[in-house]
């Protein structure tokens, strides 16, 4: 497996860690390397589109987008930590596998 991830996310090692554990699971269900490529695709893909738009928002220079991103994360923190931690969870609700 290689995702092709910026460090911003801190998801290189967890979806590694991720990688292992579904790839296992595939090999020992006889399901083979499809199966694990079929599984782990979407979210890798997904993990990785936000690592990068993240990476963008982040790199932002000029007074003008800069003062737009950091309006736009103050307004977003109003909504509560309810609101601001829910666009985590498709990071951390990640469940291995039956």
């Amino acid at each position: 497996a290689a995702h092709p991830m910026t460090p911003n996310l801190g998801q290189g090692a967890c979806q590694a860690i991720e990688d292992a554990v579904v790839l296992a699971h595939a090999l020992t269900a006889g399901d083979g390397p499809a199966a694990y490529t079929a599984a782990r695709l979407p979210r890798t893909t997904a993990v990785m589109r936000r690592s990068h738009r993240v990476a963008r928002l982040t790199a932002l220079s000029g007074r003008v987008p800069v003062t737009a991103r950091d309006t736009l994360l103050r307004l977003a923190g109003l909504l509560g930590p309810t609101a601001v931690l829910r666009q985590g969870d498709m990071l951390f609700r990640w469940r291995p596998p039956a």
